[in-house]
C-alpha cells in the first residue's frame, strides 16, 4: 500500500547490479515515491546527483569502478550536486565488513542489509524523518553524529541541517527555504571546519615534534606533514589568499618543506619554529572567526 506522505520525494538509486536497482525501486515504488532514478555507475551517479535535486540515495557499498566513500565525501563537502544534506542509506551485505562501516565513516545516515528489501526502505526513511542524528563537521568530516548511537558526549557543536525528506512527507517543502537553509549551514559547516581546523594543527605539530627530535623524517612523520599541509591548504582556500591566517599557513607550509629536506634529525629551533607557525595559524584562525560572528552579532 503506497503513502501519499511520499509521492513527491525524489529517490535515486545507485548499484553496479541491474537486478538490485530493480529491487530497491520496486520498494521505493511501493512506498509512493514516484520519481525514482536509476544509476549503474558511479560516474553516473555523480551526474544525476548533479543534474537533480535529490532527496534520497540508496547506494551499494561495494563497486568495481571506484569507492562510494570518496562520493559520499563530495556529497557532504556540497562538491555533488545542490543537495549536500540529502538522505543517504548504503545496502551492504555484511556490517562488520569494512565495505559496510567504512561508509559510515564518510557521511552515509545509515547501513541497510542487502538485497535491500521494502520493509528497510520503509524503516530506514521512516528513521530519517523522525529521528535522523545531528550533523557535526571536523577537519575532515562533515556528516551524521556517530557519537549519538555509541553513548559519548561530543563537544563539537551539532548541527541541525536541512532535511527535504522530511519536509516533503511532512508537506512543508519550500525549495527557496531549503536552498537558504543550506547556505547559511553550510557557512556555520565552514566555521566549524575552520576551529577544528585550528585545533588540529596545533595537536599535530606538538605530537610531531618531539619524534623530529627523537627520529628525524620518518614515514609517521611524513603522514603528519601531510596531514598538516592537508589542513593549511583548505585554510587557505577557505579565507583566501591575501588573509592574515593564509599567510601565516603559507609560512607553516614552508617550514614543513624545509624540514622535509633536513637530513638526520632537524635542529631544536627548527622543529620549535614549526611549533610556533601551527599557533600562530591556529590563533589567526580564532581571530577571524570571532571577527565573523561580531559581525553576524
Amino acid at each position: 500500500m503506497t503513502n501519499a506522505q511520499y509521492e513527491s520525494v525524489v529517490a535515486l538509486v545507485a548499484d553496479p547490479f541491474l537486478q538490485a536497482r530493480s529491487d530497491a525501486e520496486a520498494g521505493l515504488k511501493a512506498l509512493g515515491v514516484r520519481t525514482v532514478l536509476l544509476a549503474g555507475s558511479l560516474e553516473a551517479t555523480r551526474t544525476s546527483l548533479g543534474d537533480t535535486f535529490v532527496d534520497v540515495l540508496i547506494a551499494s557499498a561495494e563497486w568495481p569502478d571506484g569507492d562510494l566513500c570518496e562520493l559520499l565525501t563530495e556529497i557532504r563537502h556540497s562538491k555533488a550536486g545542490p543537495n549536500p544534506f540529502l538522505c543517504i542509506l548504503v545496502a551492504a551485505a555484511d556490517r562488520e565488513a569494512p565495505s559496510g562501516w567504512r561508509p559510515l565513516r564518510f557521511g552515509a545516515d545509515d547501513l541497510v542489509i542487502a538485497p535491500v528489501s521494502e520493509e528497510a526502505i520503509r524503516d530506514g526513511l521512516s528513521a530519517l524523518v523522525s529521528g535522523r542524528n545531528k550533523f557535526v563537521a571536523t577537519s575532515d568530516y562533515v556528516g551524521p553524529d556517530r557519537r549519538a548511537d555509541s553513548g559519548r558526549e561530543t563537544t563539537i557543536p551539532l548541527l541541525d541541517v536541512p532535511n527535504s525528506l522530511r519536509d516533503k512527507v511532512e508537506g512543508r517543502f519550500d525549495p527557496e527555504a531549503i536552498a537558504r537553509a543550506t547556505l547559511e549551514t553550510n557557512k556555520e559547516i565552514g566555521v566549524q571546519k575552520l576551529e577544528r581546523h585550528a585545533a588540529q594543527l596545533v595537536l599535530l605539530a606538538n605530537r610531531v615534534g618531539p619524534d623530529l627530535l627523537v627520529r628525524g623524517i620518518d614515514e609517521a612523520v611524513a603522514v603528519f606533514f601531510e596531514q598538516m599541509v592537508w589542513i593549511a591548504e583548505d585554510v587557505e582556500r577557505r579565507l583566501g589568499n591575501d588573509t592574515e591566517a593564509a599567510k601565516a599557513c603559507q609560512a607553516l607550509i614552508g617550514q614543513v618543506n624545509r624540514l622535509e629536506k633536513v637530513k638526520g634529525v632537524p635542529s631544536t629551533p627548527e622543529v620549535g619554529r614549526l611549533i610556533q607557525l601551527a599557533s600562530v595559524v591556529s590563533s589567526r584562525i580564532s581571530n577571524r572567526n570571532a571577527e565573523g560572528a561580531a559581525a553576524q552579532a
